[in-house]
């Protein structure tokens, strides 16, 4: 119940936080990436 929405909650903060990271990766193409 509580741990099945903590888990769901987390897997959509990741999916959200790696979209941005794509997203803003190829908007402002970062120099170096190897970080």
């Amino acid at each position: 119940m509580v741990f099945a929405a903590l888990i769901v909650e987390t897997g959509v903060a990741v999916v959200v936080a790696s979209a941005l990271a794509a997203w803003s990766r190829k908007r402002f193409t970062p120099r170096r990436d190897a970080n």
